[in-house]
C-alpha cells in the first residue's frame, strides 16, 4: 500500500496542536506518513507552528484558508492529499505508537474494506472528571451502539456509522473519486455520519478496528461537556434533515425524554412518573458499573453525568427542530406574502 496520508483540521489550538504532533511524530512508520494540516482561518501563532515542524520534517505540509466549516475544510484537504489512504485525525488527539503501523496492516489485510475507525480512549494521566466523562460515553447506557466509539475491546467488526467517529476515521481516497460524494459543509458536526450513510448505499464497506486508537482530549468543565453533546445532539438532527429516509429512532429517544421531563413539571397533564423511576434505577445500576471499569471514584459523576448526555443531546436535537420550524413557517409566510403582493 503506498502513502497514507493524515488530514487535520486546526485553528486556534497551540498547546494541544503540539502534543498531538509530537505523538505524530513519535508514532512507528511515521517516515511513510504525510502529515497536511489545515489552518482555518488566519492564525498567525498556528502558522509559526506548523512552519517550524514542516522545515524539521519535510514530509509536514501545511495549507491556510478562510474559515468555513468543518466539512468544506475537510473536503479541501482530501484534494491535496496523495496517499492512497487519507487518514482523518482531529488536532487535539493523541496517537497511539502503532496506530499508523494498525492501519497499513488493517488496509492491506482487507482489501474489499473502504472506510476503517477505531475508538478514541481517554489520555493517560487524565483527571476524574475526564476519566468519567470517557467512561459514561464508553457506556451502553451513556451511547447505546455508539459506545464502541470508546472502547478498544473486542475483535474488529464490520460496522456502520454508530460505530465510527471522525477523530479517528481513515478512508481509500478512491471512494471519494468514484462516488462523487464528500463531507457536507452545511452542518454543524455529525458530518461524517452522513457521509458513511451515503457511502454505505453505494456499497462501500466500514470496519470497526478496536487497536486502531487514538486518545482524545476530555472537556475540563461541566459546562463544556454540555456544550460538547448539545452540539451533537444539533448536528445529528441538521444530518436527519439532510437525508431522512435512514432516520433511526435511537437519535430521536433522547429529544422524547426531555419531552417527557418538560411534561412532568406542567400540573394539567397527568404523566405517570413511572418510567422516571425506572430510569433512576438505570443511571444508578450503569454508575455502580463504572465503578469496576474507572474506580470508585468516577460513581458520583456517573450519576451526573447520565442524564447530562441524555437530556443535552435531547435539548440540542430539539432545538435544531424548533429552528427547521421556524424558519419553514418564515419560508411559507414570505411566500404567502409574494403570492398577494403579485
Amino acid at each position: 500500500m503506498k502513502k497514507i496520508s493524515i488530514l487535520t483540521v486546526t485553528s486556534d489550538r497551540k498547546n494541544s496542536l503540539r502534543r498531538y504532533i509530537e505523538s505524530v511524530i513519535s508514532a512507528d512508520d511515521f517516515a511513510n506518513i504525510e502529515p497536511i494540516f489545515l489552518i482555518n482561518g488566519e492564525n498567525l501563532i498556528t502558522e509559526s507552528l506548523l512552519e517550524q515542524y514542516s522545515q524539521k520534517h519535510n514530509n509536514i505540509r501545511f495549507i491556510k484558508s478562510d474559515k468555513q466549516s468543518r466539512g468544506a475544510a475537510r473536503n479541501t484537504l482530501i484534494k491535496y492529499a496523495c496517499g492512497e489512504v487519507v487518514y482523518f485525525l482531529d488536532d487535539d488527539v493523541l496517537v497511539a505508537k502503532d496506530s499508523f503501523s494498525v492501519l497499513r496492516r488493517n488496509m492491506e489485510k482487507h482489501k474489499d474494506v473502504d472506510i476503517m475507525g477505531g475508538p478514541n480512549l481517554t489520555p493517560p494521566g487524565s483527571g476524574c472528571f475526564q476519566i468519567a466523562q470517557g467512561a459514561v460515553l464508553g457506556s451502553f447506557f451513556g451511547t447505546l451502539w455508539m459506545s464502541k466509539r470508546y472502547n478498544s475491546f473486542g475483535k474488529s467488526i464490520f460496522a456502520d456509522e454508530r460505530a465510527l467517529i471522525l477523530c479517528n476515521l481513515a478512508f481509500r481516497r478512491r471512494v471519494f473519486e468514484k462516488n462523487k460524494l464528500f463531507f457536507n459543509g452545511s452542518i454543524v458536526c455529525a458530518e461524517e455520519n452522513l457521509l458513511l450513510q451515503q457511502l454505505m448505499d453505494a456499497g462501500c464497506k466500514a470496519m470497526h478496528i478496536p487497536e486502531l486508537i487514538v486518545y482524545h482530549e476530555r472537556r475540563n468543565t461541566y459546562d463544556a461537556f454540555c456544550r460538547q453533546i448539545f452540539i451533537y445532539g444539533k448536528g445529528r438532527a441538521q444530518a436527519i434533515f439532510c437525508r431522512p429516509q435512514v432516520t433511526n429512532m435511537i437519535y430521536v429517544i433522547p429529544s422524547l425524554f426531555v419531552v417527557y421531563l418538560l411534561l412532568l413539571c406542567w400540573p394539567p397533564f397527568a404523566i405517570t412518573k413511572m418510567p422516571l423511576y425506572g430510569y433512576g434505577i438505570f443511571t444508578v445500576f450503569a454508575a455502580i458499573t463504572l465503578i469496576f471499569k474507572a474506580g470508585f471514584n468516577v460513581f458520583l459523576f456517573g450519576l451526573i453525568l447520565f442524564p447530562t448526555i441524555h437530556i443535552a443531546y435531547g435539548m440540542g436535537f430539539i432545538n435544531e427542530i424548533f429552528k427547521k420550524a421556524i424558519q419553514s413557517f418564515a419560508t411559507f409566510f414570505m411566500r404567502g406574502e409574494e403570492e398577494n403582493v403579485l
